[in-house]
């Protein structure tokens, strides 16, 4: 187990490592191979993964190295190993390898992973020096600029630099072409002294004869003697015998540039010295396609990293369904709510088909019709029936089948994505019966019942209002309730008071109405008002009965209206009626259901059965029933858990209204409660789930940590010795003469780079100061090394040092990243001009103060950023210090500097210990 991580973790670091990385199993086939080797050699991973290693090299040299590596496996292999591997265009590369072997706990070979080095061009590079020494210098030094430089620009300029510091020529310019085939750029040293930038425009504008003519398709253009023939070019020498070449720089068949250089010569440019040039400007378009790939790997590769982020994350967590399935329909991949909703685990679903699981021939039809269009299919509220669980009924579900096309136009994926809208449908079935039994109720009520917008005109005018006043409810629509209904010589003081029922939200209101006949009727309203989302009236309902009749026929209507609208506000949530003494006098059906009582078991008992003596939470109960008899109003609206028949326990949010008899006296108490016993059950999921990922990241923070170390042990203690070695080695070859003392200087110069640049890494990944030196000294290394790199006064001061056997490594850790993450930002972001770091003691805590005084920030958009900054960050500092029981001060403003401060207890109990 320990040699295959060690496997997987080679294979993560060589992913993207600039020289080829190939792995093989024990029997000789290839298991990884990295984007160099495919680079390099043509192929295509899916080309190379599988086959056997000796396929690819060139004659009968496969067939030896097959009979060598099966005879000598287990027993070791050599380090190091050349072979002449065939590329897919035919060529043929010399890879100088060399090789880490992975055994199981057996002593039996698991995989061999090699790193190797093309030496083609090394060789032909030998050839190359011994004819041309100081144009071969200038080619190896540009060979050189790509790896170490990022910049295509760049990369050009120095390339001319290179090629007049090294002796090749006099002068090298290059001039870059755009997309459209014209001049977008100059880059190089070799314009006339004084040159206007409008003379610079105009040379960009009217090309020099030499780019033209390599512009039109030649592979060169030559000039001897340039000060003669190229007087009015801006970038002509004035010295003697200066002759002129320019060659293209290609990318694949464009022409991207194209480099001239003034050479210095008696003689004739001879074909040596133009293949070299010619080389320098194919070396030049190789390093510019191997730029813009890479630039272009890296930008496709973090997108697409953040894309499979982004959707796993949203996957996993969304609450809607969701699942992805091959264009055969079986499944791939299913989130968890897909899996509760047909009460399965994610796993069963896998490799199994579609409609095998579920069949239906219409949903069938969808699919395919999709997978064959490539078109997405969305619908709403699609009805669906288990055939294997005809109990559950029928169920109602939004779909959304989106197709996923492959590279060569074929659907290969759909993503099925679900919601449960059942819920939703039967409310809107329950709403539409209930809107259907409102309007008959309305219609067909004794009461009349008109409804007026904010303007004053009549929306809606009842039966009962039409029987009244004899005019009909189509006939006055849209009309001024005013101008229609009330007599001339009240209407000015009701318009006036129209506007004061809205101000006042006045809910009582009589008034007389003039009907067709001229009759007029008094009408007493009860007045209520729908506001929209900006607070203003949209709907004005009144409910009014005809006070010249008898009025106890009035009141029994409108309290029969009033008992109607409370049972149809509140149909989905528990209605109960008790008397002051306690005694229930009415349930409704749901809170029968949810308490487990039929209506004659409820009926009569004292309403404390429902109220346990003390809560779930210790909170005492016993008074409860009699506090609310004593002072209702302080119980208007309140929460507490109830208790059902079977014992079961429901926290219930409550509503009490005081019921009054015929004079006025409070006689009853109706109260209204909704279930929100999964509200809280969620509310405290969430809270031990928030817990859990503290924990959970403290221990991969941890894990992180080692990992780093591991890692910079095996840089460190592998590929450092062998760097080392291989200099020594090299070393000891210095002095033998000949080619190898003009060859040795150069190698031995990438070697030191290859070193630094593997104790950069070792650093980095796990700085040894803070194992070494211990927290404080770490500290103190740790400014120093920032101060000296990025050259920005840091000072460091401990006024008083932790005890190092009660300082645990977690918390320095933490403190020594969380003072790296505040410097980098000082540096980085804060444009400070200098910094301070002061460590001290304050009782059982650790307080390390970060100053600058730099362009401050607003404390308060930290919130804000989380997530978008990479690194520990300050958000992430404050919630691994509040793991630790510590936390962080920051007092800052924009433009007045920042101090951070960092609170932290000496001793951190694991999480779980007593």
């Amino acid at each position: 187990m320990k040699s295959m991580d060690q496997i997987g973790r080679l294979a993560s670091l060589a992913r993207r490592a600039p020289m080829p990385v190939i792995g093989v199993d024990r029997d000789g086939r290839l298991i990884y191979a990295n984007d160099s080797v495919c680079g390099l050699t043509g192929y295509d991973r899916e080309e190379i993964i599988g086959g056997f290693f000796w396929e690819f090299i060139v004659g009968a040299g496969g067939e030896v190295f097959r009979r060598q590596f099966l005879r000598t496996r287990d027993e070791g292999l050599e380090d190091r190993f050349d072979t002449l591997i065939a590329g897919a265009a035919g060529d043929e590369l010399l890879i100088s390898w060399h090789n880490v072997s992975f055994f199981d706990e057996d002593g039996r070979l698991e995989a061999v992973f090699s790193i190797g080095a093309d030496v083609t061009a090394l060789e032909h590079a030998e050839a190359r020096l011994g004819r041309l020494n100081i144009a071969l210098q200038a080619l190896s030094g540009i060979s050189g600029l790509a790896l170490r430089t990022d910049d295509a620009r760049e990369l050009l300029k120095r390339a001319c630099e290179q090629l007049v510091d090294s002796g090749a020529c006099l002068a090298a310019w290059i001039a870059l072409v755009g997309d459209t085939g014209q001049l977008i750029g100059l880059v190089g040293s070799s314009v006339r002294n004084g040159t206007s930038p409008e003379a610079l425009r105009s040379a960009l504008r009217e090309p020099s004869e030499c780019i033209r003519r390599v512009l039109s398709g030649e592979p060169y253009a030559g000039t001897d003697h340039i000060a003669d023939t190229c007087a009015d070019c801006l970038f002509t020498s004035a010295a003697p015998n200066v002759h002129g070449f320019a060659t293209p720089i290609r990318h694949g068949d464009e022409t991207r540039a194209v480099l001239v250089t003034h050479i210095r010569d008696r003689r004739p440019l001879d074909d040596q010295t133009r293949r070299i040039i010619g080389s320098v400007a194919d070396d030049l378009g190789f390093a510019l396609a191997m730029l813009e790939a890479r630039a272009k790997h890296e930008r496709t590769e973090a997108a697409l990293a953040r894309r499979t982020r982004m959707l796993d994350v949203f996957f996993e967590s969304s609450l809607d369904p969701a699942a992805i399935l091959d264009r055969d329909f079986n499944f791939v991949r299913v989130n968890q709510a897909y899996a509760d909703a047909d009460s399965r685990d994610p796993r069963e679903f896998v490799g199994r088909n579609h409609f095998e699981m579920y069949p239906n021939e219409e949903n069938q039809a969808i699919f395919e019709q999709v997978r064959d269009s490539g078109e997405p299919f969305s619908i709403h509220a699609k009805p669906f029936r288990y055939a294997e669980s005809p109990e559950r009924g029928t169920m109602w579900w939004d779909w959304t089948l989106v197709p996923h096309v492959d590279e060569d136009g074929e659907v290969d994926l759909l993503s099925f994505w679900l919601r449960d809208v059942t819920d939703e449908q039967r409310a809107k079935a329950e709403l539409e019966a209930q809107r259907n039994f409102v309007d008959a109720v309305v219609e067909r009520a004794g009461s009349l019942v008109i409804v007026v917008d904010g303007d004053g005109r009549i929306v809606r005018f009842n039966q009962t209002c039409e029987d009244v006043t004899g005019l009909a409810a189509d006939e006055i629509r849209g009309r001024d309730f005013v101008e229609v209904l009330i007599p001339e010589e009240d209407r000015e003081r009701v318009s006036a008071d129209f506007q004061r029922l809205l101000d006042e939200d006045v809910s009582e209101y009589e008034n007389w109405w003039e009907c067709r006949s001229g009759e007029r009727r008094r009408i007493a309203w009860r007045l209520s008002t729908f506001v929209d989302r900006d607070g203003g009236m949209e709907y004005m309902i009144g409910t009014g009965w005809d006070v010249t009749r008898e009025r106890e026929i009035s009141a029994a209507l409108l309290e029969s209206e009033e008992k109607y609208r409370d049972l149809v506000e509140n149909a989905r949530t528990i209605i109960l009626r008790w008397d002051l003494d306690g005694t229930i006098e009415f349930m409704n059906e749901h809170g029968l259901e949810l308490f487990g009582y039929a209506e004659d078991e409820i009926i009569g008992e004292n309403v404390g059965v429902l109220v346990p003596e003390e809560d779930s939470q210790g909170v005492d109960l016993s008074d409860l029933v009699d506090s609310i008899v004593a002072s209702p109003h302080d119980y208007s609206t309140h929460e507490n858990e109830n208790v059902a028949r079977d014992g079961t326990r429901y926290w219930i949010s409550w509503s009490n209204r005081v019921i009054r008899d015929d004079s006025g006296a409070p006689c009853a108490i109706m109260a209204i409660g909704l279930d929100r016993t999964e509200q809280k059950l969620a509310e405290e999921r969430l809270r031990v789930s928030e817990e859990n990922l503290r924990d959970l990241a403290a221990e991969l923070a941890m894990v992180e940590r080692n990992e780093r170390r591991e890692i910079a042990t095996v840089l460190h203690d592998n590929i450092g010795q062998l760097l080392a070695f291989a200099k020594i080695k090299l070393g000891g070859m210095a002095g033998h003469g000949g080619d190898i003392d003009e060859e040795l200087p150069p190698v031995l110069h990438y070697i030191d780079e290859a070193i630094d640049q593997t104790r950069s890494l070792t650093s980095q990944l796990s700085p040894p100061a803070l194992d070494q030196l211990g927290f404080v000294a770490a500290l103190g290394w740790l400014t120093d090394e920032l101060s000296e790199h990025h050259d920005l006064p840091i000072k460091f001061r401990a006024e008083e040092e932790p005890d190092p056997e009660r300082l645990s490594e977690e918390v320095s850790v933490t403190l020594f990243q969380a003072v790296r993450e505040l410097l980098i930002n000082a540096i980085k972001h804060a444009g400070a001009g200098q910094v301070s770091v002061l460590l001290s003691l304050k009782g059982e805590c650790v307080w390390i103060e970060v100053a600058d005084d730099g362009q401050g920030f607003d404390p308060s958009r930290i919130e804000e950023r989380r997530g978008r900054d990479e690194g520990f960050g300050l958000f992430n500092v404050q919630e691994r210090l509040a793991y630790l029981g510590g936390e962080v001060s920051i007092d800052a403003a924009p433009g007045e500097g920042t101090t951070v401060t960092l609170i932290c207890p000496i001793d951190v109990r694991e999480k779980g210990s007593p």
